[in-house]
């Protein structure tokens, strides 16, 4: 918000330059000023756009990877879904997939790690959504969201967390959380075990796939 203030008393300052020029008869300093008061505005209605929006750039944290019975190659990213596994040597890694439409996602690029997700409520109504690291609420469905670092925690009206992405390391990934796909399909991922509707597993492996989980 600071960075609007700003722009916004930039502008101001540019527009009286531009008046007082004006009055002294200098039409390279009029332009001047003009200009700059209308580079400040547009500024300020950028910054006021992005603002819905906010950043899910998330750092590695230096929590050690779950203990698992899996071997993973050196190289690859471990993604936990509580006490379910699955790796990803190439990208983008789906974890979740619902009919043909990817769910939750991860990405590599050379910022590091990109996230794409999709979360509902009960009825159908998308509460989240992340694209590629920008993260959007629907107002009327969350309740509130906590960011550290190497974490990121929506809770909904009840306070009731919904979703929550820690980066543990530069190696591993973990997501628990308890919301709703598409038609309504309850999914809970908790430490020891993880529910997608009437299905319920824990310690599931997936290795190296495209697509660690795909519900029809």
């Amino acid at each position: 918000m600071w960075y609007i203030i700003l722009g916004a008393i930039a502008a101001i300052v540019f527009a009286i330059a531009g008046i007082v020029a004006s009055h002294s008869q200098r039409s390279l300093s009029i332009w001047i000023c003009f200009a700059g008061a209308a580079i400040s505005l547009f500024l300020i209605f950028k910054a006021w756009d992005d603002s819905g929006s906010e950043s899910t750039n998330l750092v590695p944290g230096s929590a050690p990877t779950p203990p698992t019975r899996y071997p993973i190659p050196e190289q690859a990213l471990a993604v936990f879904l509580g006490n379910s596994l699955s790796f990803a040597s190439s990208f983008p890694h789906v974890v979740i997939e619902q009919g043909d439409e990817p769910l939750i996602s991860i990405d590599r690029e050379k910022g590091g790690l990109v996230f794409s997700a999709k979360f509902f409520s009960e009825n159908g109504e998308i509460i989240a959504e992340i694209v590629k690291n920008r993260f959007f609420l629907n107002a009327s469905n969350y309740f509130r969201i906590e960011r550290r670092r190497n974490r990121l925690t929506v809770f909904d009206k009840q306070a009731r967390i919904t979703v929550d992405v820690t980066y543990l390391n530069k190696s591993a990934v973990l997501i628990l959380g308890d919301f709703y796909l598409r038609n309504g399909l309850h999914v809970i991922i908790t430490q020891d075990e993880q529910r997608f509707g009437n299905v319920t597993m824990s310690g599931f492996f997936a290795g190296e796939a495209n697509v660690a989980i795909k519900i029809r």
